[in-house]
């Protein structure tokens, strides 16, 4: 459009000399000129002023002022210029409120739109949730704005919420489809890794049995997931076909796994390693069948098999390897243990003869026990010696035989001694008649038992000891002197039992400095016996370097040995090798190796070192883990524990045993911690600082999420619960606590439900199993959960977005109310509710459980409703506390730099803000109002009015998050500002405040009873 420009028209008058009365208008027309030329420079000037008046009142308001709609006049609060502005500074102030209004509510729009974005964008409806909650701020905000502002809010709104959906859409689309691709190809891989492992364990039990297997049941589950995946175009047919064939490998690889676990034959595991090597499944053994039929699934497709021939080479020829190893050390190591068996049956012989024929030729033992005695050891023998020869241990079998003779014929010995022992020669006639006749009974009364015992031993051994018994009988009669040399004998080998055994046994025990002597004296001793067999007496002076052998072996154990130490031990014995040995352990096994050479009895000294070493090893073992384990505690005390790991949850029940011993008392932890009470709370915040929990708190957790209700213990568990679900981070986040992640995703989300569901209508154990029953119906059952939804209309999470204050709730009250909302429509038919019967009740919940924060207090999720509000937490002792607050920040509180804080103050209202701002401007202080901080507090832990701990936080544009902690400084140490209802100033303050109320009541009631009193005897003078 054009301008339309005023022009100025021109009129000649006369021309000539000026008439008098002319001048005069000249010159006031010079003056009037003049004056205004002045006026007009003053105007600028004062306009000029006026605007900078306007400007300077309107960038001194309070931001909060600036975006307050006054419902009066839909404007702005600050909107109306001050009294006594003119046009000119009205103008400029308003301009500027109107710029700054524009920037502020964009900022704010902006911010919130963020702030939800981050709320609900791993929401499973994150969209619906955050369209809902920012359509409600943007018309909360314009509700009471009218003409431009509200315009200006609402377009603004819109295009942010516009923007940011479109954004969480496009994202939540993408990662859905990313996650739900990811979560198949690894539960593929997954199910796979959990077949092969059971079929490698389990073998042809794997699969066709009766009753579904655990590989049948994860194979099913996989495919049936491959299939959903397929069917919803995440998974393509190639990749499908890929991972059925992934599938056959797997069970592939668990079958030849089993093969190589399990059989111990080289010859039979190289016919399986050369099948699968030409791909000829015909020549794997029968017994194997299992695996050709597994493998037989890819021999369908050539090409694929030369990947299980690859794996079967890496598993197949390793343990055709060891197995030949294995085979080879068998064989040897039988060999080397026949030929010691043989030794040591050979070396322990004569003393067992000995033995034998000293108790045959005693008295004092009964003949009919020497008999039976006999007979069973020399079965016995017999029986070893079949043994042996089954075993082809033919030298042994041999040696055992021997050795079973020779006892036998000792014993025999012996019984000669006792039958002949004070009878003459012609009386030793009548012995061998009644052993030729076979009746004990034509033997001297003194010899008849002997007689007998000789007869029955030949009955249940052999016929030949009754030649070697009447031998011995027709030498005494023939010569006395060989039945004394028997009688010598027995008498001697009698007394080295008696005398010298023991003392032989006690060199076992000798020190390791007197062993040599202890010996000498042995052997000296052994000497000294007259009549002592050669043998008998040899086997005596071995044993005595043997035990002497097994004293020094021992001392070697006491140097404390490493085990490479005892490794080389034995082969300094036989080889004189070093190896890693110290010098005192050189001399002390020098001593063994002396010793063992004297002996000859390599063997039982190779027995009884690896004994000892085992059991060595086992203590060195031992005491690693034990070292482990304290390791471990020292790392789950310090925070470094793994809750998921359940021999760390149960290294944490030890843990926590034994560092609350005193308050335990001897009771288990579980009754402490189900039991509740003071006591858990101290163990509780333990746990909730090492982030582990101990096993028992998780199979409790997890058993009530499951069902188990744990009859009257779900007050305790769920406020247990509540003490350990989350944590706060140095910012101010809240988030899940490490501790309760090993439960999984599902049970978090029942005992959330669980719990903010016993929050707004109780924890007794019958209204959880309301709100349980019908959540687990709902989360498990599809049929009943269309049901439910179709109540809804669109579905409880469409009909809880319209829940008025749910969105400013804590994000876990979601859950609560979910399962609330679940619940009413299971009663809907019965209580005749409707939705909006529902959503009544809700909402009237919702006030009483979640009330607002008024600008006090925000939740971790920087929600306005939270229960740790004040007006729930401290009633009518709202403001005390913010002033106590108030005065402590101002005292002590410092920004994250270590700055202070500068002008900080909490939420006030309009006409507290008035005041205020008047205040600081009266008192000179008005500059400081454009840095001004508002100040909030934010719940830490559990909300109960005993004792509940909020962090000071301050609003902070330039921080990403829009918010930072207050903190302080303790100890050269920045931490953050952390307040108490039960701090003892504060809880003064109330005291304080109490007294002084009941003081007044009791002045006031005074005062009322004497006018009473007054009134009463005014009336009773008027009588």
């Amino acid at each position: 459009m054009a301008v339309i420009r005023e022009t100025q028209q021109f009129k000649i008058g006369p021309i000539g000399v000026a008439r008098v009365s002319q001048g005069g208008q000249i010159v006031g027309q010079a003056i009037s000129s003049a004056a205004n030329d002045i006026a007009g420079m003053l105007f600028k000037a004062g306009a000029k002023q006026a605007e900078e008046a306007g400007l300077e009142a309107a960038a001194s308001q309070d931001r909060a002022a600036i975006i307050s709609i006054d419902p009066k006049t839909g404007q702005p609060e600050a909107f109306s210029p001050p009294p006594g502005f003119g046009g000119i500074a009205s103008d400029a102030y308003q301009r500027v409120i109107r710029s700054r209004f524009q920037q502020s509510i964009e900022e704010e729009i902006k911010l919130k739109a963020n702030e939800l974005a981050v709320q609900f964008e791993q929401s499973p409806n994150a969209v619906g949730l955050y369209e809902t909650a920012m359509s409600d701020y943007i018309a909360s905000m314009a509700n009471n704005a009218t003409g431009e502002f509200s315009g200006y809010i609402k377009d603004v709104g819109t295009s942010y919420l516009n923007a940011t959906r479109a954004s969480l859409a496009i994202s939540q689309i993408r990662r859905e489809r990313a996650a739900a691709r990811r979560a198949s190809i690894q539960a593929a891989s997954q199910a796979n890794d959990a077949i092969e492992a059971f079929v490698a364990i389990n073998g042809p039990s794997s699969f066709g049995g009766e009753e579904l297997s655990e590989a049948e049941f994860v194979a099913e589950s996989a495919n049936a997931a491959i299939a959903d995946g397929a069917e919803a175009g995440l998974l393509s047919s190639p990749e499908v076909a890929a991972m059925s064939m992934d599938q056959r490998f797997a069970v592939a690889r668990g079958a030849i796994r089993y093969i190589s676990q399990n059989v111990t034959d080289s010859g039979e595991l190289k016919k399986i390693q050369y099948a699968i090597g030409t791909q000829d499944l015909s020549a794997i053994p029968e017994q194997y069948g299992f695996l050709r039929e597994t493998l037989s699934l890819i021999a369908e497709t050539p090409s694929s098999f030369s990947k299980i021939e690859k794996f079967s080479d890496g598993v197949l020829a390793d343990r055709v390897q060891l197995v030949s190893v294995y085979e080879e050390e068998a064989a040897a190591e039988a060999k080397a243990a026949q030929a010691a068996r043989v030794f040591d049956i050979n070396q322990s012989s004569p003393l067992n003869a000995s033995a034998s024929r000293t108790v045959a030729a005693n008295q004092d033992v009964p003949t009919v026990g020497i008999s039976l005695n006999a007979a069973s050891e020399y079965q016995g023998l017999t029986l070893q010696s079949q043994q042996a020869l089954l075993a082809g241990n033919e030298d042994e079998s041999k040696a055992i035989l021997e050795a079973r003779d020779d006892i036998l014929g000792a014993t025999v010995e012996g019984l000669v001694v006792r039958a002949l022992r004070g009878l003459t020669p012609e009386q030793a006639n009548q012995v061998e008649a009644a052993v030729f006749n076979g009746n004990p009974s034509l033997a001297p009364q003194s010899s008849q038992e002997s007689v007998a015992a000789v007869l029955k031993l030949a009955n249940s051994t052999t016929p030949d000891i009754l030649d070697q018994f009447s031998s011995e009988v027709r030498s005494y009669k023939e010569g006395p002197a060989r039945a004394a040399e028997l009688e010598l004998k027995v008498n001697a080998a009698a007394f080295a039992e008696e005398n010298i055994a023991p003392q032989i046994n006690n060199i076992a025990i000798t020190p390791f400095s007197d062993l040599d002597q202890a010996i000498a004296n042995s052997i000296a001793n052994v000497d000294g016996v007259n009549g002592l067999d050669e043998a008998v007496a040899s086997s005596y002076k071995k044993e005595a370097y043997h035990r002497a052998s097994l004293s020094a072996a021992s001392t070697f154990y006491q140097t404390n040995p490493t085990e490479a130490q005892m490794d080389a031990a034995m082969a300094y014995i036989q080889t004189g090798d070093i190896g890693d040995l110290t010098p005192v352990q050189q001399q002390i096994l020098g001593k063994v190796r002396g010793y063992t050479d004297s002996s000859g009895r390599l063997s039982e000294l190779r027995t009884y070192m690896n004994a000892r070493t085992s059991a060595r090893l086992e203590q060195i073992s031992e005491a690693e883990t034990q070292r482990v384990k304290s390791e471990r505690i020292f790392n789950l005390g310090a925070g470094l524990g793994n809750p998921a790991n359940a021999s760390d949850r149960e290294l944490a029940s030890e843990y926590l045993s034994t560092r609350f011993d005193s308050i335990l008392q001897g009771r288990p932890l579980s009754q402490v911690l189900l039991g509740g009470g003071e006591d858990s709370v101290q163990i509780l915040s333990e746990i909730k600082r090492i982030n582990v929990m101990p096993d028992e708190l998780h199979q409790a957790f997890s058993s009530f999420a499951s069902g188990s209700l744990m009859v009257n213990s779900s007050p305790i568990l769920l406020s247990h619960w509540r003490n350990l679900r989350t944590r706060v981070t140095m910012s101010g986040n809240e988030m899940l606590s490490p501790a309760v992640e090993s439960l999984g995703a599902e049970k978090v989300a029942t005992l959330d439900a669980l719990s903010e569901y016993g929050r707004v209508y109780g924890d007794d154990p019958e209204t959880i199993a309301e709100a349980l029953a019908p959540l687990r119906r709902y989360n498990a059952e599809k049929g009943y959960r269309e049901t439910i939804d179709t109540f809804y209309d669109d579905g409880v999470d469409s009909f809880l977005q319209g829940i008025d204050g749910l969105s400013d709730a804590p994000p876990s009250a979601y859950e609560g109310f979910r399962a609330a909302a679940i619940r009413y429509a299971a009663l809907s038919s019965s209580l005749n509710y409707s939705q909006k019967d529902i959503q009544d009740r809700l909402e009237r919940q919702i006030d009483v459980t979640y009330p607002d924060g008024d600008g006090y207090v925000y939740s971790a999720a920087m929600g306005r409703r939270s229960p740790a509000s004040l007006s729930r937490i401290v009633p009518g002792n709202e403001k005390d506390f913010i002033s106590y607050a108030q005065g402590l920040v101002n005292d002590q509180g410092v920004t994250e730099s270590g700055q202070s804080l500068g002008l900080s103050v909490f939420a006030m209202n309009k006409v507290e803000a008035d005041k205020f701002r008047e205040e600081m401007i009266t008192s000179g202080r008005g500059a400081e109002l454009k840095g001004m901080n508002t100040l909030f507090l934010q719940p830490i832990g559990p909300a109960n009015r005993e004792n509940t701990q909020y962090r000071v936080t301050r609003f902070n544009p330039d921080n990403p998050l829009g918010r930072e902690p207050v903190l302080r400084k303790v100890n050269d140490m920045m931490i953050p500002f952390v307040i108490s209802t039960n701090d003892p100033s504060f809880v003064s303050v109330v005291r304080s405040k109490a007294e002084e109320s009941h003081s007044n009541s009791i002045d006031k009631a005074e005062g009322r009873l004497r006018l009473f009193e007054m009134i009463g005897l005014s009336t009773g003078a008027g009588q």
